[in-house]
């Protein structure tokens, strides 16, 4: 039966072009009201959009729903020029693509509130709940559909009603529309690899490898003279490399640790330690792979999504990264200094991708949080997948190439005691840990295996190094050591060196200029370190488990930007500051092979001090005017 408005306007032709006209702007503004609840939501939880300044919020929530404004009105003008046909019994069709955009939100906001209060969601659903889901799904969207006809049908059909609802859809058309949505694969597939392209510009270079393996403090390594054989691979190439005897981290936690190695600059100049911290503005193509892009190299990163991810971080100049395998934007000199709405689109893209996926049935209900903290294993996740990827890398990559891969089976040995690390006895614990550094040991040969049988071994640099010591420690030393092309640059330094130097030193090996925004220094020419040189850096940060098991900050904003506790080496003694009220603890750094520290607890508390206020850091319960208590820890 047609409706009552079709009556007062007899003409079938004029309702159609009434409907269509009606129709036209709803997909496109859907998509608005979407991306909105979505950035209310990811503004007002820990997440890389919540921590930004306000103004690049705003920012971000008005340029967010360009790329997909024009594709929807391409979908919504088929709908409705479809719905049409048999008008006014399938107009109907015209209200689908919005019903369903506006009734998948419904059930985001009801699966956001179930997640954050009871861990309870669709993407940690059993199969039972999940054909709940997809019902109820089916359900709102009918819902949706027939509130939108009923309103329509007695609002928008009345005469003059047609000029508004086109003048709706020039406004929200009316900023110019250039960007494409990027959708990150559903199901990436480590024989597949991101497009290659070489560049004469980059030709006689060397290629650099970085191989990090989370959590392990070089204590744990027979390569750094711990008795039982864990690294037997990286003992036999010890004498090949420039092997640093005491280098420490700049940040206790994977994501800012990460961020100080392919920057060089400290976690007190980007403020970025834990999630949602990221790197803002221009500091995004400050970055060791955006300078050697510029030099021509081809870029790529293996690592593991929320814990060592270049994305995540806003890192430019990576290629590709974590088996996204899309071509990222190459960092110039005319390139956008801003790329914080990207990383918002990437986030929303990826919840919807999770959820509808979980829904249709079509991606694993694999939790990567619960894989890396041992609770669950996914194989496609494991150590072995990114060397399998990486060894057919070498066979196609175009030289140079830059490759950041960061292991994280190792990641395990964060949950065992503490009080195994140095113990002399055995134990089923100590086992387990001591096989897994074993098992990351062999796969660091197998990759120097790779890179020899294709010739490339003496054509390549290679850093090996961890992000942090065990129970994320920066008080205590970290694997590093760098074998250059042909062995040329060998021996131990038993100076204090730090993760920050290292991308100044390929930048020196390079002869390229070293930036003055990095806070590292180059370790070339062999010896050049100062021997009483100190080491500042990030011990603690203060975050919380959600519902998922995903982590993060407290406060990821100024002053403090979620940091606890800051530290100083010197020679072989640590200091620790907290920030919550000055309180300072000492101690010697366990198997340090350099000189005794000559600094003294007042030097090292002016020294804490001065770095961070310098950072913009304070401290809440301010005790620098009066005595403040002073704890010796061994």
């Amino acid at each position: 039966m047609a409706h009552a408005d079709d009556a007062k306007h007899p003409s079938t032709l004029g309702c159609s072009a009434r409907w269509i006209a009606a129709t036209l702007p709803l997909a496109p503004l859907s998509a608005v009201v979407y991306l909105t609840f979505e950035w209310l939501f990811l503004v007002t939880k820990p997440s890389p959009t919540s921590a930004l300044p306000v103004a690049t919020q705003l920012r971000v929530l008005l340029e967010s729903p360009l790329p997909a404004l024009l594709p929807l009105l391409g979908v919504q003008a088929i709908a409705s020029a479809l719905s049409v046909i048999a008008f006014p019994r399938l107009r109907g069709l015209a209200l689908v693509p919005a019903a369903f955009v506006c009734g998948f939100l419904c059930l985001v906001l009801i699966d956001n509130f179930t997640y954050t209060l009871f861990g309870v969601g669709i993407t940690r659903s059993g199969e039972v709940l999940r054909i709940v889901y997809t019902i109820g799904l089916c359900l709102i969207v009918g819902l949706v559909g027939w509130k939108l006809h009923s309103w329509l049908a007695s609002v928008f059909l009345r005469v003059g009603t047609a000029p508004v609802s086109l003048a709706i859809t020039a406004v929200v058309l009316s900023v110019p529309l250039v960007a494409a949505a990027r959708q990150p694969s559903r199901h990436p597939d480590a024989s597949v690899l991101p497009a290659l392209e070489g560049s004469a510009a980059g030709r006689n270079r060397p290629n650099i490898l970085f191989l990090g393996a989370d959590g392990l403090d070089a204590a744990l390594l027979s390569a750094y003279g711990y008795p039982r054989p864990t690294t037997p691979f990286l003992e036999s190439i010890r004498e090949d490399t420039l092997f640093f005897e005491n280098a420490f981290s700049n940040a206790a936690r994977t994501h800012g640790s990460l961020v100080t190695l392919l920057t060089g600059r400290s976690p007190f100049s980007t403020h970025v330690t834990f999630p949602p911290t990221l790197l803002q503005g221009e500091d995004s193509s400050r970055t060791l792979p955006a300078l050697l892009k510029r030099l021509g190299y081809t870029t790529l990163q293996i690592g593991m999504r929320h814990y060592a991810d270049a994305e995540d971080a806003n890192i430019q100049g990576f290629d590709a990264a974590n088996y996204r395998w899309q071509r990222l934007e190459d960092a110039s000199d005319g390139a956008p200094a801003f790329d914080e709405t990207d990383v918002f689109r990437t986030t929303v893209a990826e919840r919807i991708d999770e959820r509808l996926g979980r829904l249709l049935a079509l991606s694993p209900a694999a939790d990567g949080f619960a894989h890396v903290e041992g609770r669950q294993v996914v194989p496609q996740w494991r150590d072995e997948r990114r060397v399998t990827t990486l060894v057919e890398y070498f066979e196609q990559a175009p030289e140079p190439w830059f490759v950041h891969l960061h292991m994280l089976d190792t990641h395990c040995c964060q949950w065992l005691p503490d009080r195994l690390h140095f113990s002399g006895s055995t134990s089923p614990d100590i086992d387990a840990r001591d096989s897994q550094i074993r098992e990351t040991d062999n796969n660091i040969r197998t990759l120097f295996e790779s890179l020899e049988e294709t010739g490339l071994l003496e054509r390549t640099i290679v850093v090996v190094n961890s992000d942090h010591a065990s129970h994320w420690k920066i008080t205590e030393r970290v694997p590093l050591m760098i074998r250059f092309p042909n062995r040329e640059l060998r021996g131990r330094v038993s100076t204090n060196v730090q993760l920050a130097d290292v991308a100044p030193t390929m930048l020196a090996y390079l002869k390229a200029p070293v930036p003055t925004w990095m806070d590292g220094q180059p370790l070339l020419p062999v010896g050049a370190t100062q021997s009483d040189r100190r080491i500042f850096g990030v011990s603690d940060v203060e975050a919380r488990t959600g519902p998922s098991g995903a982590r993060h900050l407290l406060e990821s904003g100024p002053p403090n930007y979620g940091v606890s506790s800051v530290m100083l080496v010197d020679a072989n003694q640590w200091f620790e500051m907290s920030l919550d009220d000055g309180d300072l603890v000492s101690g010697r750094v366990k198997g340090h092979t350099g000189d005794a520290a000559t600094l003294t607890e007042p030097e090292a508390r002016a020294l804490l001090l001065d770095r961070i206020r310098s950072a913009g850091f304070e401290i809440r319960e301010d005790t620098t005017h009066a005595t403040a208590a002073v704890r010796r820890t061994r």
